[in-house]
């Protein structure tokens, strides 16, 4: 079935559809700065592969770009971090926060899209239904 990439496009056209036919103004927002809120926290989702996407924020705002590496590279990152995402990763607690509580608490980093219908999802890796044949 769709993957995870799939899902985000399908996602995203709908929002963008929506807004245009109800001419209701696009705000984006970056997902790890959904998930990490105003905490001072790294976000650790999973990519994969041995592989996580992380960052580390303070304040509702990145203290380090948002990049993808291998779990056993972050090890000792982690170690004395609150984590938010798939902590069951790095053998500690999982935690996802109340992302619409975010939502709402993050309003100052909403970007307002000028053209819904430019509007593209942000990938930090390619799908690996693309990387089959390379």
């Amino acid at each position: 079935g769709p993957g995870s990439y799939t899902g985000v496009r399908i996602a995203m056209t709908i929002a963008k559809v929506f807004c245009s036919m109800t001419n209701k103004p696009l705000y984006t927002l970056p997902t790890m700065l959904l998930y990490a809120g105003m905490e001072e926290c790294r976000v650790v989702l999973d990519a994969r592969g041995k592989r996580v996407y992380t960052c580390a924020y303070k304040n509702g705002k990145a203290v380090e770009e948002e990049r993808v590496e291998y779990i056993a590279d972050l090890e000792n990152t982690v170690r004395d971090e609150k984590i938010i995402g798939d902590g069951h990763l790095f053998g500690k607690d999982t935690y996802y926060p109340n992302m619409a509580q975010n939502f709402l608490l993050l309003k100052d980093e909403w970007q307002k899209a000028e053209n819904v219908h430019l509007v593209v999802p942000e990938y930090l890796k390619s799908s690996d239904a693309y990387n089959i044949n390379k």
